[in-house]
């Protein structure tokens, strides 16, 4: 019942638009509910009067919702009052509906992490959601409070919960939280019947808690994410340790350690526990001549021999010619992983403490804790593998005996993207132990145990359960149920007729005069009371169309010729004649629906004449007002198209285009492309990290910009350096002393190690003064936008030079922490490349260049001549507005049409849109008197709210306030309005 549908089709819309229409006449002897409802003025405008009975025959047409949520509030009369004291007294269950049904109405959504990530990014935005939804909520209830609702909700302690000590917001959404709690009581019900479909079993309950929450504990672990499989073999070698085929650890020999060191390798110790057979493996690779006549120099061991070495060296427990190898314990291996952290991430060191813990050194943080999701979400198989393959140190009986489980990766693994190693140090699996228990009566069966912890996830499966039964489905069908034993009762037949196209209809074929309109049982809904809700959500609105229409109407400067009225009528017959033909039933009017049901509910008229008017008459005459753009605005002194070319020029004046890319230098510490915020990853850190990171920063800017001259252009530079620069491990690798090997780590691991990434970017299009509304599709991160403006304010006043172009922006200046701090967003820091400023387009075009006089009107009293203004005249805007509707179309020398498309065309477009149109309504309308003391306030208040709408709540003063946009349409009414 409470479910709408839509009764305007598709294929009517297009007969509507067609024109096709004309209605039958009232039947006679029909009567209607009218209450005390008289024709008393409404409001008054000169000789033109509604009244209050003309006004409800129109609000009649589209009040069938209001009439469904009237008898909804009568039905759940009593069952509302306990859901308000429910809600007061803190129903957790309640609320919580309450708070996402509103939070979805302001915010378009229920994810609390995301509403509170949108007010954390950008409070504005969340402001303006709120003042949006106050004005939306007055226009449905004239009676609210607009300012008091904003500030209510601005003063939830939560922001987005406690909604139910807003009373005007529990007036407005409890109907619907009282349907959900009676339909909530049936479930309740059904849920522990055995024999019902909906009933929860214990095994559904196991079922779910196996699939979605068992197994998705905590773990504390070390994850080492290599960047790519050259840093991780480089790691390696630098660590001097190596897997075997069963996945233990070995610490080779390392070769290049100096005698005198711990850990040397003395290759003169030929015995069974000495290193002849690493002595072997470097003879057999060309190196043991390289370490001198004893075998003891290490200076002219290069990178690569020690790679050669490391991959000859085969793992052997059971060597004749040497030191046999022995895999690390689990303790040595921690610290070997440790080790390699370490060197990937020196300005974030970890340790291992006295308890066998990984914490931070030095001020950094370390937090080993990992979820299943954050798992889940940077890669599965990642996820898995801590989960599944490996075993918790801190669960092993003896972290020594790996035979039946490891702690630790086996190798380097590949998981999407990235390699990993993973140290496994604890889980809370534990805190699963004796959840599920084997049933004594079927041993094959599971069910939840009996302590707390299992009965209180057992309770939380059991209330998810439930929820998703109980869902928006289930409820209407719940309500629906309860009506199919109540009988209600129309007495108005046109009200009738729409609530039946709606919700369909069983009651009564009755018309009846008097107080009540409707009846379900034996609760009444009079017509006052039904006026009364009709008339505060639209009957101001619905009262400027009706007297418009009538000013219209007797306005001699607006006219409808006789051909023009007799094609209308022509065109009813044609929709006439597709109706009886049965044309229009897979829309939803078949022919058997009869005429009269067809045009009242197709058209929402009830006799020929109306319909003419409705949807040809006043349409037209509408049009003729709203295109009479002289009438609205001009006067002797200040014409309208002085005033067109007055907020054309703001365009002009205010325009600002600048092309650009940029390189963004950022932080991405788990790989999953997304740019991680500068500000939290530095103070993760500790003051000398992040003052280790910031110092680097300085220095790998100064490097790229010293190295972006050595390419042909800007952008190619940026772009192979970029590419070079991720592409680059943190591991230093190669050598730049005899014998030469350039790697790339030898130019850029240093950076690397501090957690940059470099992302070069091309920006699709150019970045505008109108470009970064908070309302476009793409929005520009506030600090990039800005920088660019700025830059284009540089650039513009530079002579137009192409020389000047590209432009980087900081090059060639001192590059300090403080002027990086200018570029740094929550992405990173952006060095923006700007490769074009455009410019604005004059206007001026001299009477001397229009040889053959292709640009004056065809009476010679208008041209497009502009001698020296370069934004557009007023006359030029009024040759082409009115040679616009000449048969033959306007044509503009060029300059003048780019002008025109610049500069008019968005005050145009803004003049002809939705609210500009709608406001002129209201002008034509301000002179009103109002029947009541509170019309004309409530008159003025809709008014301002399409303001609003029509600035897009961009010039708020609580919300978000555009500059640009305040530039551009600040003065739109003061200069319409000016000098009249």
């Amino acid at each position: 019942m409470n479910q709408l549908r839509n009764i305007r089709k598709l294929a009517i819309i297009v007969l509507i638009l067609t024109g096709l229409l004309t209605l039958a006449a009232c039947k006679s002897g029909e009567k209607t509910p009218y209450g005390s409802i008289s024709d008393d003025p409404y409001l008054t405008i000169g000789d033109i009067v509604v009244t209050e009975k003309e006004l409800y025959d129109q609000l009649r047409l589209q009040g069938a919702s209001v009439l469904a949520t009237m008898v909804d509030e009568k039905i759940f009369a009593e069952e509302l009052v306990t859901v308000k004291g429910l809600l007061a007294s803190g129903d957790e269950n309640l609320n919580k509906y309450l708070d996402e049904t509103i939070n979805n109405a302001i915010h378009g959504g229920t994810n609390l992490e995301s509403l509170e990530k949108m007010y954390n990014e950008n409070p504005e935005r969340w402001v303006r959601n709120i003042e949006q939804f106050a004005d939306s909520l007055y226009l449905l209830d004239n009676s609210i409070d607009i300012t008091s609702v904003i500030s209510s909700i601005q003063g939830l302690s939560g922001k987005y919960e406690g909604y139910s000590s807003i009373p005007v917001l529990v007036e407005r959404y409890g109907l619907r939280v009282t349907q959900r709690y009676y339909a909530q009581q049936i479930l309740e019900e059904e849920v522990i019947d055995a024999d019902h479909t909906n009933y929860i079993k214990e095994a559904d309950l196991v079922n779910s808690y196996k699939n979605s929450m068992q197994g998705r504990y905590d773990v504390n672990a070390l994850v080492v994410r290599f960047i790519n499989l050259n840093e991780a073999n480089a790691a390696l070698y630098q660590a001097s340790i190596k897997s075997d085929s069963r996945g233990l650890w070995y610490k080779i020999p390392d070769i290049r350690i100096l005698p005198g060191d711990p850990g040397y390798i003395d290759l003169n110790d030929l015995s069974q526990t000495g290193f002849g057979h690493v002595k072997s493996i470097l003879e057999n690779l060309n190196i043991l001549g390289k370490l001198g006549a004893n075998f003891e120099d290490r200076d002219q061991i290069t990178v690569a021999d020690f790679e050669n070495y490391y991959k000859q060296y085969s793992i052997s427990t059971s060597r004749d010619t040497g030191l046999a190898d022995e895999a690390l314990t689990t303790a040595q291996v921690k610290a070997e992983f440790v080790n390699i952290y370490n060197m990937l991430n020196p300005a974030s060191q970890v340790e291992v403490n006295v308890d066998g813990d990984i914490v931070g050194v030095g001020g950094s943080t370390f937090d080993s804790t990992i979820t299943y999701d954050d798992l889940n979400v940077q890669n599965s198989s990642l996820r898995i593998h801590v989960y599944t393959t490996l075993t918790a140190e801190a669960k092993m009986d003896d972290p020594e005996d790996v035979s039946a489980g490891k702690p630790y990766s086996a190798r380097v693994q590949t998981f999407g993207s990235s390699r990993y190693l993973v140290f496994k140090l604890d889980d809370d699996s534990d805190s699963e132990d004796d959840i599920l228990i084997d049933d004594t009566q079927n041993e094959n069966v599971m069910i939840f145990g009996d302590s707390q912890e299992a009965l209180d996830i057992k309770a939380e499966i059991y209330e998810r359960i439930f929820n998703g039964k109980l869902n928006n489905s289930y409820i209407s069908s719940k309500v629906n149920a309860l009506y199919e034993d109540l009988n209600l009762n129309i007495y108005d037949s046109v009200l009738r007729t729409f609530y039946e196209q709606s919700f369909g209809y069983d009651g009564t074929k009755n018309t009846k005069s008097g107080d009540v309109v409707a009846d379900i049982s034996d609760i009444e809904i009079t017509v006052d009371e039904f006026y009364q809700r009709l008339e505060k959500s639209y009957g101001i609105n619905l009262a400027l169309d009706i007297a418009s229409n009538k000013i219209l109407m007797a306005d001699e400067k607006y006219s409808i010729t006789d051909a023009e009225y007799e094609d209308y009528k022509s065109q009813f017959e044609d929709i006439i004649s597709q109706f009886s033909a049965n044309n229009f039933a897979t829309s939803g009017f078949p022919a058997s629906m009869g005429r009269e049901k067809f045009l009242l509910t197709a058209f929402g008229a009830r006799t020929n004449t109306e319909a003419v008017n409705q949807l040809y008459v006043y349409p037209s005459l509408r049009e003729q007002y709203l295109q009479d753009m002289e009438g609205h605005f001009g006067s002797e002194d200040y014409s309208i198209y002085e005033k067109l070319a007055d907020l054309a020029a703001l365009h002009h004046e205010n325009f600002k285009s600048i092309t650009v890319s940029h390189l963004l230098v950022y932080f991405d510490k788990n790989g999953d492309g997304t740019p991680d915020n500068p500000t939290e990853y530095l103070e993760s850190l500790g003051e000398a990290g992040a003052q280790q990171v910031l110092d680097g920063l300085v220095n790998l800017v100064e490097l790229i910009y010293n190295k972006v001259g050595d390419y042909r252009g800007f952008t190619e530079g940026l772009t192979a350096m970029a590419t070079e620069f991720n592409n680059s491990g943190r591991i230093l690798r190669g050598s730049v002393t005899p014998p030469f090997d350039y790697q790339i780590e030898l130019l850029w691991a240093e950076y690397r190690q501090l957690g940059f990434y470099l992302k070069f970017e091309n920006i699709s299009s150019a970045i505008t003064n109108t470009s970064n509304k908070i309302t476009g599709q793409s929005v520009l991160d506030p600090v990039f936008y800005n920088r660019a403006m700025e830059l284009h304010a540089q650039l513009a006043e530079i002579e137009d030079d192409a020389s000047k172009f590209p432009h980087l922006d900081l090059y060639g200046t001192v590059i300090t922490e403080s002027a990086l701090d200018e570029v740094k967003s929550s992405f990173g820091w952006h060095l923006i490349l700007a490769t074009n400023v455009r410019m604005t387009t004059s206007a001026i075009f001299s009477a001397d260049e229009d040889e053959d006089g292709k640009y004056v009107s065809a009476d010679g009293t208008l041209n497009v001549y502009n001698e020296d203004s370069e934004t557009l005249t007023a006359s030029q805007i009024e040759f082409f507005l009115k040679e616009q509707k000449t048969d033959e179309g306007v044509v503009l020398p060029t300059v003048v049409q780019t002008a025109v498309n610049s500069y008019l065309t968005p005050v145009l477009n803004r003049y002809n849109n939705t609210y500009m149109q709608r406001e002129l309504i209201f002008k034509l309308l301000e002179d009103a008197t109002w029947g009541s003391a509170q019309g004309e306030a409530r008159y003025e208040v809709v008014r301002e709210i399409n303001r609003r709408q029509m600035n897009e709540y961009l010039l708020s003063s609580i919300g978000v306030y555009d500059q640009n946009y305040d530039d551009l349409f600040g003065t739109w009414f003061a200069i319409l309005e000016s000098g009249l």
